[in-house]
């Protein structure tokens, strides 16, 4: 029997990479420019922007927003097809929030992931190992930049290549598309993470996590989505504590 998948929702591209095409957020109609965000959706984007850095500026706490690249944006060469995929972010919102005196506070880290293939997944929609560390990376260095290059090394001695591996792409097909992708094995720091118990989805997941051996003592709060989760335990390289909430996180 053949391989059998919802080719509607996943597209096969090149090398076994596996692309979100539709899905609940149309992804390919978006990316290629053939669907546009509701009308003032950047507009509110700016606004919340601007309200949340108010905030943090008045309690003395550091802010930033982070927009996870799309994968079929960057590693569009991979997806075989000749439509022309945009960054929904560059297209759509990047205007607007150059408007704002918050917008040095929004962190599009998209350079080191576009066309790199050793950052992506073949058979999940999130980051390799490898992509995550260098998210990481561009995250902290400003703000740890004595120490980033220290915990990074101690990360990236940990990433090995994991054989036979199916992300949640890979999982809509039967049999199963698998694939060797690099992953974290071991930790770099001993750390302790509790949940709440809930699975699926990102809807009311919360993490707590405890690193007494990090290598600041600060605490950073989370609201985001897979994207961030899949990176706690690199982050309890840097931080004590770690507070992970929900949150619609934009991948564009």
């Amino acid at each position: 029997m053949g391989q059998q998948g919802a080719t509607d929702e996943v597209h096969v591209g090149r090398d076994g990479f596996l692309f979100l095409a539709g899905g609940n957020h149309g992804v390919f109609s978006y990316f290629t420019g053939k669907s546009d965000p509701e009308l003032g959706s950047a507009q509110t984007f700016r606004e919340n922007l601007e309200s949340r850095a108010s905030y943090c500026a008045e309690h003395d706490l550091l802010f930033r927003t982070v927009i996870f690249p799309e994968k079929c944006f960057a590693l569009s060469s991979e997806t075989g097809i000749e439509d022309r995929f945009e960054s929904l972010y560059q297209r759509c919102y990047a205007s607007e929030v150059g408007k704002s005196p918050a917008a040095g506070m929004v962190k599009y880290p998209v350079e080191k992931l576009r066309e790199n293939s050793d950052a992506f997944s073949r058979t999940d929609t999130h980051y390799a190992a490898w992509g995550n560390l260098y998210i990481v990376q561009q995250l902290l260095m400003d703000i740890f930049p004595d120490h980033v290059s220290e915990g990074i090394d101690k990360i990236a001695e940990l990433i090995s290549d994991k054989p036979n591996f199916s992300g949640d792409l890979g999982r809509k097909f039967t049999p199963e598309k698998t694939e060797t992708c690099s992953v974290v094995k071991g930790r770099a720091v001993p750390f302790s993470m509790a949940a709440n118990g809930l699975k699926g989805g990102n809807d009311g997941i919360c993490v707590l996590v405890s690193s007494p051996q990090a290598i600041s003592d600060k605490t950073l709060l989370i609201y985001g989505d897979s994207f961030f989760r899949q990176m706690l335990p690199m982050l309890a390289v840097f931080y004590r504590k770690v507070i992970f909430l929900p949150d619609a996180v934009l991948s564009l």
